[in-house]
C-alpha cells in the first residue's frame, strides 16, 4: 500500500498512474486493476481513484468501457507534442530523460534550422534575432529568464527559416518550455556559455556559414543533453 496524503489525494494519484504508465510498468492494453484492488494498492478511497482515473481518461491515456474496466491507450502512437505540457509537471520532476529527449530534439531540429536560416534569413531576421539577443544579456542574472530567452531565440530562429511546419514545431517546443520553467532551468549552462552561443550563431547567419551555424548549434545543445543523460544513469 503506498498511501498519499489526504490533500490533493486524486492529483497525486494521477500522478503516480501517469509515471506508471510512462515508464511502462502498464503497458498499453494492459488493464488497469480492479478499482478495489488499485484503490487498497495506493491506500487512497475508490471515489479518489476515479476522479483520477477520469484526469488521465482526459489527457488519452486510457479508457473505460464497461463490462472491460480500465485499459492503457497506445498515447505514444498518436499523442502530438501538446501531450508534452501536460506530461511534463507529472514526471519530469523524476524522469531526466524526458528533459533529455526534448533537447535532444531541440538539437537535431535546432541544426538543421540553422542550416536553413543561413540561407533564407534577411536584414529582418537578423535584427530580430539581435534584438532577443539583447535581451538574453539583459535577462542573464536570472537562470529562469535566460532559459526563456534563450528559447525565444530557437523561435526566432525557426521564424528565419521561413519554413511554417518548422516554426510550428518551434512554437510548441517554446509553449512548453514557457509553461514549466522551473524545470527547464536546471537544465541550462552558465549564463556565460548560453550567451557566447547566441552571438557565435548570430555572426555566423550574419555570414551566410551554415555549416558554423549548425556545429554551432549542436556543439551548444549536446552538452545540455550529454549532462541530463549522465545525470539520469546517475539516478
Amino acid at each position: 500500500m503506498i498511501g498519499f496524503e489526504k490533500t490533493r489525494v486524486a492529483e497525486e494519484v494521477a500522478r503516480h498512474l501517469l509515471r506508471s504508465i510512462f515508464d511502462r510498468t502498464f503497458r498499453p492494453g494492459d488493464r488497469l486493476p480492479s478499482e478495489r484492488s488499485l484503490a487498497s494498492r495506493l491506500g487512497v478511497n475508490r471515489a479518489s481513484l476515479r476522479e483520477a482515473i477520469k484526469r488521465l481518461e482526459i489527457m488519452g491515456l486510457v479508457k473505460t468501457r464497461q463490462g472491460d474496466g480500465t485499459r492503457v491507450l497506445d498515447f505514444m502512437s498518436s499523442a502530438g507534442l501538446e501531450l508534452l505540457q501536460l506530461l511534463l509537471p507529472h514526471v519530469a520532476p523524476d524522469s531526466l530523460r524526458l528533459l533529455r529527449d526534448l533537447f535532444e530534439v531541440r538539437m537535431v531540429l535546432g541544426r538543421e534550422m540553422a542550416r536553413l536560416a543561413s540561407r533564407r534569413c534577411g536584414p529582418d531576421d537578423l535584427t530580430e534575432l539581435r534584438r532577443v539577443q539583447r535581451e538574453a544579456i539583459a535577462r542573464s542574472r536570472s537562470s529562469q529568464d535566460l532559459l526563456l530567452a534563450d528559447t525565444e531565440l530557437f523561435v526566432a530562429l525557426g521564424r528565419a527559416t521561413h519554413n511554417r511546419v518548422v516554426q510550428m514545431l518551434a512554437n510548441s517546443i517554446y509553449s512548453s518550455v514557457k509553461h514549466h520553467p522551473d524545470i527547464f532551468a536546471p537544465a541550462m549552462p552558465e549564463a556565460e556559455a548560453t550567451l557566447a552561443y547566441h552571438q557565435g550563431l548570430i555572426d555566423a547567419l550574419t555570414a551566410g556559414d551554415g555549416d558554423k551555424a549548425a556545429g554551432l548549434t549542436e556543439s551548444y545543445l549536446n552538452e545540455i543533453v550529454d549532462r541530463l543523460a549522465a545525470e539520469s544513469k546517475a539516478t
